[in-house]
């Protein structure tokens, strides 16, 4: 939600924002929203770290975890309601967008518990699919665009093993 891309479609403008440093760009961002409640902040022992999702050791976890802790089973489910459509997704920030309903996506979102980790996620999902000819390189590459979507709001992060 600190994107200015978030609020601004226009190219030119754009491209003179993100030529400012980055808190200049969330501050604009703010400004923009106009509806930022509270702050949220991330601690780590190593310095401008973020999670990456093509290590696969990490866990996949809705955010925040007591709201949206069957999220995943709630897009799974309406995913298996409406196979092969367009899912339209709404974030209580007010954002919204699109999300597949192919047979991928549900069993992605299905082992998706705040416990598995891609790699667990990626070894059930070809066993229920049998598509074993999957590589995790080739999931994760397909996977990472959607998690980004999530990811721009906060809903859908990444831990490491405890």
């Amino acid at each position: 939600a600190y994107q200015p891309s978030m609020y601004v479609e226009d190219p030119v403008l754009l491209q003179k924002i993100s030529a400012l440093n980055l808190q200049q760009q969330q501050h604009i961002a703010e400004l923009l929203a106009g509806a930022f409640k509270k702050h949220e902040f991330y601690v780590s022992q190593q310095g401008n770290t973020q999670a990456d999702f093509f290590t696969l050791s990490n866990i996949p976890y809705f955010f925040p975890s007591l709201q949206y802790q069957n999220l995943g089973k709630t897009i799974a489910d309406a995913m298996q309601a409406n196979p092969n459509s367009v899912l339209p997704l709404s974030h209580k920030s007010g954002f919204a967008f699109d999300i597949k309903a192919d047979h991928l996506n549900y069993l992605f979102f299905k082992y998706i518990d705040g416990i598995n980790s891609l790699a667990d996620i990626f070894q059930k999902l070809r066993q229920d699919a049998n598509k074993q000819q999957f590589s995790d390189d080739e999931l994760a590459h397909y996977f990472a665009p959607i998690y980004e979507q999530f990811r721009r709001l906060d809903w859908l992060l990444l831990k490491a093993p405890a």
